[in-house]
């Protein structure tokens, strides 16, 4: 078991913020919608060639029906 093809690759962190409206005719202030967040991400190769990524976020968001969200996912990168 010690000798598993699994390499741990990167660990990450980032912070975001969301600011954006989807809307039809003229652009309202009262649609725009604003958010803030944080992630984790640890990129891992698999049999020497797979490479996921985990990625752990937390999000709030600031307008109505905002609040708390968290996020788990795991999946083939991009690239």
């Amino acid at each position: 078991p010690w000798t598993l093809p699994v390499y741990f690759r990167r660990l990450s962190g980032a912070v975001f913020t969301d600011v954006g409206a989807a809307f039809f005719g003229t652009l309202d202030r009262e649609t725009v919608k604003v958010g803030l967040g944080a992630e984790l991400l640890l990129d891992i190769v698999i049999g020497y060639y797979q490479p996921l990524t985990f990625r752990l976020g937390y999000a709030y968001g600031f307008m109505d029906p905002g609040g708390h969200s968290y996020y788990f996912l795991f999946g083939v990168p991009f690239g």
